[in-house]
């Protein structure tokens, strides 16, 4: 930056931007030391619009009171803001988590019994695994699946 740099947060400014940047003027102004000249206060303005950059408009609305009651230094705004917007937004979560528990999945129901010709054309390996967990048990017809 330099002398013939333009601080003004006006410039190019979405409605959005305008309404943040007068929040943040709002908060600035309570605070501000009395040597802090304009270009101080539209360089710190330009500033705190670029770190708070993740955080909406109507988050910065929803703590701007908190943010002017407790802070008494122009340092402070920034990370207050941050901190208070990263409250809101874990007391947030926590609810809409909370909120919603998760129904429990319905029992499956039971599958039909393996028939005489499905076993017969399992592997040998699969019909001693079978017989071995007791899915598949030796019958007087040969192999016959335990559900049945």
């Amino acid at each position: 930056m330099n002398d013939q740099t333009d601080l003004r947060p006006s410039i190019g400014l979405s409605q959005q931007g305008s309404v943040m940047a007068m929040e943040l003027a709002k908060m600035l102004k309570l605070v501000a030391p009395i040597s802090m000249t304009e270009a101080d206060h539209l360089s710190w303005l330009a500033s705190a619009m670029d770190a708070l950059e993740g955080i909406r408009v109507e988050e910065v609305q929803a703590v701007s009171t908190e943010v002017r009651r407790s802070v008494t230094r122009h340092m402070q705004i920034v990370p207050k803001i941050a901190e208070l917007v990263s409250e809101k937004r874990k007391s947030q979560s926590r609810s809409f988590y909370a909120a919603k528990p998760l129904a429990p999945e319905p029992p499956k129901p039971p599958q039909p019994p393996l028939s005489k010709a499905e076993i017969a054309k399992m592997p040998k390996y699969l019909k001693d695994v079978g017989l071995r967990v007791g899915f598949l048990k030796h019958g007087a017809n040969g192999l016959t699946d335990t559900a049945s």
